[in-house]
């Protein structure tokens, strides 16, 4: 009769330890893609930032060339900051993405 009572403690125990954990791996795996798709959101955002940082930052080294060198370094910043962060917010969302066939 005692081992049937440990028997069930140790089950319990292990069944209740599953239920704590189980979650934690889930929340995990969330924040990963949250995360990507958070630092995506900013780097698309902080992209439009990087055409004037590189023409000032030109500007202030040698004034004519550095104008020009600022610009093309500023679209290019620019244009690389854009893409990776769209590439960033579609990886977050991907695993989310099976579920948009219930909300059509």
């Amino acid at each position: 009769m005692q081992d049937i009572t440990k028997l069930r403690l140790r089950t319990t125990c292990y069944v209740l330890l599953f239920i704590l954990w189980a979650p934690a791996f889930v929340w995990a795996q969330d924040a990963n893609n949250i995360g990507l798709i958070l630092g995506g959101t900013v780097r698309t955002v902080g992209s439009v930032f990087a055409l004037p940082k590189c023409m000032l930052s030109g500007a202030t080294q040698s004034f004519p060339l550095g104008l020009l060198t600022g610009t093309v370094n500023g679209v290019l910043n620019t244009l690389v900051g854009t893409v990776s962060g769209a590439t960033a917010i579609a990886r977050g969302a991907a695993p989310y993405a099976k579920y948009m066939l219930f909300l059509v």
